[in-house]
């Protein structure tokens, strides 16, 4: 689902500003492979604490934790990355023109990885308890927001268009 925007928009741009959006998106892609080694380890804890005969306040403490050092530990990279985009994308680059053409999509991608971050506890939870219906669910309609809003806003506005449908999508999925 994550990666349906990439071959989608790889049909839409042409073959330099999708060069250039590959760029910006691999600089956010960062926020999401930094959270991953915290899901891999809370999601056994969780399920542990889920169908053990353990306090269920062991478990909330330990969703707590984990959650909150996800925001403590991605939120400072995501803001940087929001704020600073166009440095951060010449300073990887060199290239001028890249980062000035490139920060907003890579600003609005962070943010929306961000967001996928914080979403992803919802998922862990669902798993510890052996449930992903609601995952399955969610999905379909992310992907069902996504496509059409993506088309929709890749055409009129490039790749930064690209960016919007990701941080809506993404903030829609988290509330």
């Amino acid at each position: 689902v994550t990666q349906t925007d990439k071959l989608l928009i790889s049909s839409i741009l042409p073959l330099k500003e999708y060069g250039y959006f590959v760029v910006a998106i691999s600089v956010s892609a960062g926020i999401t492979a930094l959270s991953t080694p915290l899901g891999n380890a809370i999601v056994p804890r969780l399920t542990y604490l889920a169908t053990s005969a353990a306090n269920n306040n062991s478990f909330i403490a330990t969703y707590r934790t984990a959650s909150q050092s996800a925001v403590v530990l991605i939120s400072p990279i995501v803001w940087a990355l929001v704020l600073f985009s166009e440095e951060v994308l010449f300073l990887w680059t060199g290239d001028e023109y890249l980062a000035e053409f490139a920060s907003g999509v890579l600003s609005l991608y962070s943010a929306g990885n961000g967001l996928l971050v914080m979403s992803a506890f919802v998922f862990y939870l669902q798993v510890s308890f052996g449930n992903v219906r609601l995952h399955l669910i969610g999905s379909v309609i992310f992907l069902m927001t996504l496509l059409p809003l993506l088309i929709y806003l890749v055409t009129k506005y490039g790749i930064l268009g690209a960016g919007m449908a990701w941080v809506v999508t993404n903030s829609l999925y988290f509330l």
